[in-house]
């Protein structure tokens, strides 16, 4: 039995000397350190050692941060510390105050008896850079002396300090500030700290039980071996004396297993709950191998808009790490967006794909940005094509002339078919295209010329036509007058409509006439002169013009001739746009007089649409 105490106390010692040397919170150190004993009898041991212990019981007394350890009338007692090194190495606390250092952090939690941590997110500086919070003056009368000593604290010893020998004031200055002066816990090092838990604890579970795999067994038996009073709470005490009892510090040189704590607790409440455990651990992987063929390191693709994509990385790894996707250094999985989705899987999900959607897109393991995949996403549209006129009348030997405005992404191929049959341009004394084929001529044109003349988009959206007809009699069919030749002028009393090529007015609408369906003049009374800002053609149906000082746009019918609809926008909307694959129509609204300061955008949606529209914010 002699033999079992002296290996206990003497594990003791060391375990004593050892802490001695790594806390900041042991001030009386002044004793000369142990001689190295190399041959020593077992009864020497253990007259050493308890002679030792009974000189100065803080040698096997741990306390905790912002306590220090002190012997009071021969029993070893952890309490706040006296006072601080003052040196500035400011840092934030989880109940929003500015602290010089982390030993006042520390102090003031043990002080005031409450649970305080780093607040990494720097909540308590505001934006001009001072302090939301100074931190209160509380000297050590102000509480009770706090004791994790096992012995019955003594009476007298509440609110006072004993005289105690304190040694060289600048040693202990020093060894105070042992732990402080470490560099922060950042994010990226607490990661590493938990997968060098994983890793040892996987490699001392497979010591005992080969048969044990699985990461979610693994997290459940650390989280049992933590929880040393079966609470189902781990606590940061909990936590030192895991740490201390396995020697953890080694896995990491600057973050502790307390850090958990800090970056872990989503309750906040100072103490882990089993989900709040397995959540620290639940995206944490420790990657062997992450590989990607050469071949796959570029992969183009292609949609059309309004589509949906589905895109796959091709990095794996062993065993399969997280994937994270990003666009220009963004991390998708953070933008919230319903059209962009990152899922467990891997896989990047685009919906209802627009243009503002192409470009490259690239994704890597967690944690591993050597090995990265980009995909190259090219958006087409569909061919948009229009022809004007959409039917003419000509003599024999006359000029007709077809016009083809064509949109689309990327730019189509432009050609014309007559009856379905591809146009002979072989003959240039007959046919004439002007520009990249958006206009044809035809001269001297006869009797055989009369047919349907197609103007065909092709891109790699697909194929889009358009017809214009040509009649060619000895008496030509006067052309109805179409939308395309009226012309629109705005001025002070109305709206006046002309056919350009009769040089003729068609229409008009008084600045006084009352909008249909409402009690409101076009501009105003009598003597009231109108405002107008942009006018635009929507569709060939409608004409969009604003009015700046009614804050409001007027949709006028090319058809009817009148003001159908009225829609209400923010102040002086002075600019229009239509984008006519949206079929929607862009506000710019000033919000002034002037062009200067803040502007806003609006948008009408289904502009080209018989119905009552409304704008909204984009």
């Amino acid at each position: 039995m002699l033999f079992w105490r002296c290996t206990l106390l003497v594990t003791a010692c060391v375990v004593g000397v050892s802490h001695a040397k790594r806390s900041r919170h042991r001030k009386d150190l002044s004793s000369p350190p142990l001689p190295l004993v190399t041959t020593v009898a077992p009864e020497d041991y253990v007259d050493s050692v308890e002679s030792l212990t009974e000189q100065n019981p803080c040698l096997v007394q741990y306390c905790g941060k912002g306590r220090e350890c002190h012997v009071v009338n021969g029993v070893a007692q952890c309490m706040c510390q006296r006072r601080c090194r003052k040196h500035q190495k400011a840092v934030c606390g989880s109940d929003g105050r500015l602290y010089d250092n982390h030993c006042e952090l520390h102090r003031t939690a043990c002080l005031t008896n409450t649970q305080i941590v780093v607040d990494h997110s720097f909540s308590c500086i505001s934006q001009d850079g001072s302090p939301v919070k100074k931190p209160e003056n509380v000297s050590l009368a102000d509480v009770e002396v706090v004791s994790t000593s096992t012995a019955s604290p003594t009476s007298g010893t509440n609110n006072t300090f004993p005289d105690i020998p304190e040694g060289n004031p600048e040693e202990n200055e020093a060894d105070a500030d042992l732990y402080y002066d470490k560099e922060e816990c950042s994010l990226q090092e607490y990661e590493i700290l938990k997968d060098n838990l994983l890793l040892y604890n996987h490699a001392r579970l497979m010591g005992q039980d080969p048969r044990a795999s699985g990461k979610e067994y693994l997290v459940a038996t650390m989280y049992r071996m933590y929880d040393l009073n079966n609470n189902g709470i781990v606590d940061g005490d909990e936590l030192d004396q895991v740490a201390d009892q396995e020697h953890l510090s080694q896995l990491s040189q600057i973050c502790n297993l307390r850090d958990m704590i800090t970056y872990d607790d989503a309750d906040k409440d100072g103490q882990l709950a089993r989900n709040e455990f397995y959540a620290a651990f639940s995206k944490l992987y420790s990657l062997s191998v992450v590989s990607l063929d050469k071949a796959l390191e570029v992969n183009h693709l292609s949609a059309r808009v309004g589509d949906n994509v589905e895109i796959k990385c091709d990095v794996s790894g062993t065993p399969p790490p997280p994937i994270v996707w990003r666009r220009n250094t963004a991390d998708l999985s953070s933008l919230g967006e319903d059209e962009v989705r990152v899922f467990t899987d891997g896989s990047l999900y685009l919906t209802r794909i627009q243009l503002v959607h192409a470009g490259n897109y690239t994704c890597h393991a967690q944690r591993n940005r050597d090995v990265t995949q980009t995909h190259v996403l090219t958006v087409h549209t569909i061919p948009e094509v229009k022809v004007t006129p959409r039917i003419q009348s000509r003599r024999p030997g006359e000029e007709a002339a077809m016009f083809c405005h064509v949109i689309g992404e990327p730019f189509p191929k432009v050609e014309w078919l007559k009856n379905d049959e591809p146009l002979k341009l072989d003959f240039p004394h007959k046919y004439s295209i002007i520009g990249n084929g958006t206009e044809l001529r035809l001269h001297n044109i006869g009797y055989a010329d009369t047919g349907a003349y197609m103007c065909q988009a092709t891109n790699v959206g697909g194929v889009t036509r358009d017809i214009s007809s040509l009649i060619v009699q000895e008496e030509p069919t006067p052309t109805a007058p179409n939308e395309e030749r009226r012309f629109f002028s705005f001025h002070d009393w109305g709206v006046s409509v002309y056919e350009p090529t009769a040089c003729r007015l068609y229409h008009q609408i008084q600045s006084t006439d009352i909008i249909p369906g409402t009690q409101e003049y076009v501009c105003g009374d009598k003597g009231v002169n109108c405002s107008w800002g942009q006018a635009i053609n929507v569709a060939n149906r409608y004409v969009y013009v604003s009015q700046p000082l009614k804050d409001r746009v007027l949709v006028i019918s090319k058809i009817q001739m009148v003001v159908v609809d009225v829609v209400v926008t923010d102040k002086n909307p002075v600019a229009l746009h239509y984008v006519p694959h949206l079929d929607q129509v862009w506000v710019l609204n000033w919000r002034s007089d002037r062009d200067q300061g803040v502007k806003t955008i609006q948008v009408i949606r289904d502009a080209a649409q018989k119905r009552k529209h409304h704008t909204v914010h984009p």
